[in-house]
């Protein structure tokens, strides 16, 4: 019984903010992603079929980013694909500053928390912004994208994700990990 299940079903363990939730969805026999894509602007990208994601990596400002192009059906164009990447790549420097400002916004004072009594001073909005770590870039169809950095250490190794809509909306912050 236990054995046909998994045959029919596929299986995604997804850990965000509770620890271990499996999703169960049926198997398709839908028509196979193209395995690779060519981007002129963005390199290769790959289908990844445990993610069901196109995976990539970008120059951010300096940082290389990898980056997961979700929600896309097999008869999407290359060009649907990229767009909302595309979008946010444009203003990647507008975006990076706004994405930091916003987690530092919301983190900054729960940092200063956290922080070890021997520290000597406090730590700024500016000083959180600048020691976030550009890490990976979810972008989904629908134009949501999700941006991961790394801490630096402010919160023992956790990361800190901004939600956001390509067209310049910030939805919320949490801190993963």
């Amino acid at each position: 019984m236990c054995g046909d299940f998994v045959e029919a079903w596929d299986l995604y363990i997804h850990d965000s903010r509770y620890p271990v939730c499996i999703i169960a969805a049926p198997k398709t026999k839908e028509k196979s992603m193209k395995q690779t894509i060519n981007h002129p602007l963005f390199g290769e990208f790959n289908f990844d079929e445990a993610l069901n994601d196109y995976c990539g990596t970008v120059d951010w400002c300096g940082s290389e980013v990898d980056v997961y192009l979700s929600d896309y059906a097999p008869e999407d164009s290359s060009e649907q694909i990229f767009a909302n990447l595309h979008t946010i790549y444009a203003a990647r420097d507008v975006w990076d500053k706004k994405l930091r400002q916003f987690a530092a916004e919301k983190y900054t004072a729960l940092a200063n928390d956290w922080r070890d009594d021997d520290d000597t001073h406090e730590i700024t909005a500016q000083e959180f912004a600048e020691r976030l770590q550009p890490s990976v870039l979810n972008v989904c169809k629908g134009g949501l994208f999700t941006f991961h950095f790394e801490d630096d250490d402010l919160f023992a190794g956790h990361s800190i994700s901004v939600d956001a809509m390509a067209e310049g909306e910030l939805l919320g912050a949490s801190m993963q990990g």
